[in-house]
């Protein structure tokens, strides 16, 4: 919105599932339906991963020709070529702060509701195209 552009909820493209070999399928759907995309996320690493495949075989260079981001941050993501910029984010600390409070919930049942809000992190690498 800040940069004047617009996000369509036609530009939104769903699978059953959400692997790599998804990520295949997206990228044909995604060149064959918009053939000027600058730039893909997707909601996680895997289906980028396989998107950026599938550039790659049509001669299209993710950080070059188009800027892919994936959301996970998982460490194929780093060990890429290029390698994949990505959301990171901490499941394994959200989940020892979890069950921190809930063992603290169950030896005393009457403690206030608490919220946790994690921050995730843009690890920006080669497919953002800034050239890191």
């Amino acid at each position: 919105r800040e940069a004047g552009l617009k996000a369509y909820a036609a530009d939104n493209l769903f699978l059953d599932s959400y692997t790599r070999g998804d990520g295949l399928v997206l990228a044909g759907r995604i060149l064959s339906g918009c053939k000027q995309a600058t730039a893909v996320m997707f909601f996680n690493d895997a289906l980028a991963l396989g998107a950026i495949s599938a550039f790659l075989r049509r001669g299209i260079e993710p950080g070059r020709d188009i800027a892919v981001l994936g959301f996970d941050d998982i460490a194929e993501a780093e060990m890429s070529i290029p390698a994949l910029c990505s959301v990171a984010t901490d499941p394994g600390g959200m989940g020892r702060r979890m069950g921190e409070m809930l063992l603290a919930r169950i030896e005393k049942p009457g403690l206030p509701v608490a919220c946790i809000r994690e921050e995730p992190r843009l690890v920006i690498r080669e497919t953002s195209g800034c050239g890191k």
